[in-house]
């Protein structure tokens, strides 16, 4: 039985080191149907993503994924997953919970992960990385006793629990200091990460 993922890491308390947070809020935003007594005029059933930000739908940065979300150790509830066409998707807000990922990450057979990711490229950019490419990528560890996901990934990989579908998308950050809102540059990098996860999901439908 398939397990379609997407999982959103980082700490939102230190700005962009939350994007993939963030990412995971918005891409399921823009997934969920709006009803038609709720849209404006000549308004499709999901918010455009290319040059309207998030809208007002979209779920804001402090107010998570809401009670229904799966957290480590619950397992894939049904209020992480969406009503309707990508009802057998489910999105997880994993924040800064480190090995308690483990058992999600070891259930899912497709993973698509949305993190901040130090790839040494100008701020903003994209990263998309697949298969093994991804325990390669170094991630954002802001204190020596955090324990990154990419360490998560390769614990899961030495214990042969790996996805079969693996997936990432990532932004390089700007900024790590405290504070809740993402930076510019990596905001405005938002709609395209969730273009192309949207791509990735499609995709993963399809096979």
């Amino acid at each position: 039985m398939n397990r379609i993922v997407v999982l959103g890491i980082g700490n939102t308390l230190n700005h962009d080191e939350g994007v993939g947070v963030h990412a995971v809020q918005a891409l399921q935003a823009h997934l969920t149907p709006r009803p038609p007594s709720l849209r404006g005029k000549g308004e499709t059933s999901s918010p455009p993503l290319a040059g309207e930000g998030l809208g007002e739908g979209s779920a804001l940065a402090g107010e998570g994924l809401g009670e229904g979300s799966a957290l480590a150790g619950e397992g894939l509830g049904e209020g992480s997953v969406l009503a309707g066409p990508w009802s057998e998707v489910a999105f997880l807000d994993g924040g800064t919970l480190g090995l308690n990922l483990l058992p999600i990450v070891e259930e899912a057979s497709h993973l698509l992960i949305l993190d901040a990711v130090d790839a040494r490229q100008p701020p903003g950019t994209v990263i998309e990385l697949a298969g093994e490419a991804i325990p390669l990528f170094s991630g954002i560890k802001l204190s020596q006793h955090q324990v990154t996901f990419q360490e998560v990934l390769g614990l899961a990989a030495v214990r042969g629990k790996l996805p079969p579908h693996l997936h990432l998308i990532g932004v390089q950050p700007a900024d790590l200091e405290i504070g809740l809102e993402l930076s510019p540059v990596v905001a405005a990098a938002l709609p395209e990460v969730v273009r192309r996860a949207r791509a990735v999901l499609q995709a993963w439908r399809v096979a």
